[in-house]
């Protein structure tokens, strides 16, 4: 024998590799001002208020600033499962907001 039990073989942890996707996809979604709009996708549904590719307005704090829309999913929130749009906004950040948040340019 030679000295103890064979080495099991090193895996990655199970999560490893939704996390490794979630960051590809994140880091690889470029800003709003380098990006041309997206098209209308399979994914928009027409009973929402707003499609993706959609250039909108997000409500930041007090303000509005230019944005589009990139996904929308489920999301749970303390008032039961409502629908968070996946924007980018124009100043380069990327934020999950209610429709309650987001309208079409021009304040309507």
């Amino acid at each position: 024998m030679d000295g103890g039990p064979p080495t099991p073989p090193t895996r990655p942890p199970v999560w490893i590799g939704p996390l490794l996707i979630v960051t590809a996809v994140i880091c690889a979604t470029p800003a709003l001002a380098e990006s041309p709009p997206l098209p209308a996708s399979e994914l928009s549904d027409p009973r929402l208020p707003f499609a993706i590719g959609d250039r909108i307005e997000a409500r930041v704090g007090d303000v509005w600033i230019p944005a589009q829309v990139r996904s929308f999913q489920q999301v749970r929130t303390a008032r039961g499962f409502e629908i968070g749009y996946g924007v980018s906004l124009a100043n380069g950040k990327k934020a999950i907001l209610s429709a309650k948040q987001l309208r079409k340019p021009g304040g309507t």
